[in-house]
Formats: structure tokens, sequence, C-alpha cells
């Protein structure tokens, strides 16, 4: 998952990249839970060397496919 993603590379490249205390102001869940996840490869995430970054429209896009 990590890197991968279905938005158009053009769309892709104009959403910030943000780190997990973003996310956490973002959508209320913990930093660590988005690391922890990114981890196990379970959200989809961008690696850079030893930096984890997420894009949110990802993280919706996952969120919205998971079974309720």
């Amino acid at each position: 998952m990590a890197g991968n993603s279905d938005m158009p590379a053009a769309q892709a490249d104009d959403e910030p990249l943000l780190t997990a205390e973003q996310m956490e102001a973002r959508t209320g869940a913990p930093a660590t839970w988005f690391l922890e996840q990114a981890r196990k490869d379970t959200i989809p995430h961008v690696r850079l060397g030893k930096y984890v970054r997420f894009r949110f429209s990802d993280i919706r896009e996952a969120c919205e496919r998971r079974p309720k």
C-alpha cells in the first residue's frame, strides 16, 4: 500500500503529505494509531526514508472502503 494511490499524479502532487500528528489534528485519531497502522501496512502511506507521511484523501478513501 505504501505509495500506492489511485489518484492521478497531478492531483497527488498538489496534495500535501501530512505527518501523523497533522492527521491526528484533522481526524481526532491518535498519531500513534496512524504510525502503527502504517507499520502494519494496513493504511495508505508514503515512506520517505525513516519518515512516514499520509495523504488525507487516501486515508478518507480507505476508511470509506472498510466494512462497517
